[in-house]
């Protein structure tokens, strides 16, 4: 109507300053676009942009008050799948699309990411790229395990909350039946001891969690304030793990307190420190002002956000609470689902940096053996879907198949919880510079729990020179090769088989042995 009305407007004062014939041409030129779409420009040169693109979602359906320091979002017509569906219809494709997925997620968190945007971006046509990447950035924001939030949020942006949890189960499903099952005879079937068929697999999973600490401070530790976060927690962990008077307890405490204290420091160093450190973050501050993420999702309002996020916070404290006045008797379920809950409300950084965590939690209470722990580890390497689900094998181990149920809800509680919770209000949470700070201490500081984690792995899953070996040969061909993991355990753990004295006996000297 603006652009009608500019239009008619220009025709009247060309007509009044040049009474000529050329107001009769003025008029119809004016009439004839008045049937026409008119393209809005939004570059800076006052350039158009395509005439195919529209704006998908008014601001106010998006919940954006833009005072031009921001933008809207615009997607090709052609590009998402834009067709009114009934409620019923939505979760329908929401199946149809998501059982297979479960299936073929192999790779890590990249590669699932990947796998997502061929499926809905693609080929569906459920997003456009601008819409996945956003919803990415909220996954990224937030505890839990990335690439699986990024699963719920894309079912649920097509069916809402019900969406969002198929999608879920589906990409799960699989590779939990199968890591139950495993932890449910472990016992019969491995021993408290690892046999020697299995004995290469710990040491070529462990060699993974290198190729990612690896890959992660190459991407996140990006100035030396960074690195002396990474540094600083690394360190801290080490000497916490390493002093006999230090309880698995306490060290379970100090993980969250160092990741909020990483923040913290970024923070502080953006705001107090000088000119010259805040304008390190100038970058971060304009992505603030403006990156605009789209939270209008079906079935999906600001009260249902908060009741998820009251019924985290009440989950999390009631049961902190009840452990810290030991409430629960030592052989509890629910100290199981305490421990995995804590940890799912705190970890940042995916997969990789949960396990130094889950070793501590489940070992030192005498639920699960190294070796159990280890050669579950490999297994959860070897399937597809997310690392999460190494909780369902490690709760199967200790407390049977209740205890694979738990343990499972417990780690991915929160981040469920969490990601429908933050979704429709991430627009106001994303735009706040300090949070996005914030974050940057945070992430570094979890890299130096991997960098921690790769020292106590080593130390428990690498025990001679055949061992060391095989985790340097799986890490050379998943990080150089670019070989999948599974194919790599694989093959690194037929090559720890082959060293063993039960085979060829090759370097079998203990690595301590003077």
């Amino acid at each position: 109507k603006l652009t009608k009305l500019k239009l008619l407007t220009m025709s009247t004062e060309e007509a009044t300053s040049h009474p000529t014939d050329e107001t009769n041409d003025n008029e119809e030129e004016a009439l004839k676009n008045e049937n026409e779409p008119q393209p809005t420009s939004d570059n800076e040169d006052g350039t158009p942009p395509k005439a195919n693109r529209v704006q998908t979602y008014s601001q106010v359906e998006m919940g954006i008050n833009d005072d031009g320091g921001g933008k809207t979002t615009t997607v090709d017509n052609d590009t998402v799948n834009n067709e009114d569906l009934t409620f019923c219809e939505a979760i329908k494709d929401v199946i149809l699309s998501f059982w297979p997925l479960g299936l073929v997620a192999f790779g890590g968190p990249t590669a699932h990411v990947a796998i997502l945007h061929e499926r809905f971006v693609e080929r569906k046509k459920w997003l456009d790229d601008e819409r996945f990447l956003e919803l990415l950035a909220v996954g990224q924001g937030l505890p839990g395990p990335t690439s699986t939030q990024m699963v719920i949020s894309c079912g649920a942006y097509r069916g809402g909350i019900l969406g969002g949890l198929l999608s879920f189960l589906f990409w799960n499903l699989p590779s939990f039946i199968i890591l139950t099952l495993s932890g449910l005879g472990v016992s019969e079937f491995v021993g408290s001891e690892t046999p020697d068929w299995m004995k290469g697999l710990p040491a070529a999973a462990v060699s993974l969690v290198f190729v990612a600490a690896f890959k992660l401070s190459k991407k996140v530790i990006d100035s030396k304030l960074k690195i002396a976060l990474c540094i600083i927690s690394t360190v801290i962990v080490l000497l916490l793990l390493g002093d006999e008077r230090i309880s698995a307890r306490e060290v379970a405490i100090a993980y969250p307190i160092l990741i909020f204290c990483g923040g913290c420091f970024t923070y502080i160093d953006s705001r107090y420190l000088g000119e010259k450190r805040s304008s390190l973050y100038d970058k971060i501050r304009e992505k603030s002002t403006k990156e605009r993420i789209i939270t209008r999702l079906p079935y999906m309002n600001k009260y249902t956000s908060v009741l998820l996020i009251i019924g985290w916070i009440v989950i999390l404290l009631t049961f902190i609470i009840l452990r810290g006045a030991d409430y629960f008797p030592s052989d509890s379920i629910a100290l199981l689902f305490e421990s995995f809950f804590r940890i799912g409300s705190i970890i940042y950084g995916g997969g990789q940096v949960v396990l130094p965590m889950l070793l501590t939690e489940v070992v030192s209470p005498g639920w699960v053996t190294e070796d159990e722990f280890w050669t579950g580890f490999a297994l959860v390497q070897a399937l597809p879907g997310p690392l999460f689900n190494f909780s369902a094998y490690l709760g199967a181990v200790g407390f049977g198949i209740q205890g694979a149920f738990i343990g499972w809800l417990g780690l991915f509680g929160p981040g469920l919880m969490l990601i429908f919770a933050f979704l429709p209000l991430w627009d106001y949470i994303h735009s706040i510079e300090g949070f996005r700070i914030f974050l940057q201490g945070v992430n570094a500081t979890a890299i130096g729990l991997v960098i921690a984690a790769c020292i106590v792995l080593w130390n428990g899953a690498i025990n001679n020179f055949a061992s060391a070996s095989v985790a340097v040969i799986t890490a050379s061909m998943v990080g150089m090769f670019n070989i999948p993991a599974p194919i790599a355990i694989i093959i690194g753990g037929f090559i720890g088989w082959l060293f063993t004295p039960q085979v060829f006996g090759i370097a079998q000297t203990d690595l301590c042995q003077s």
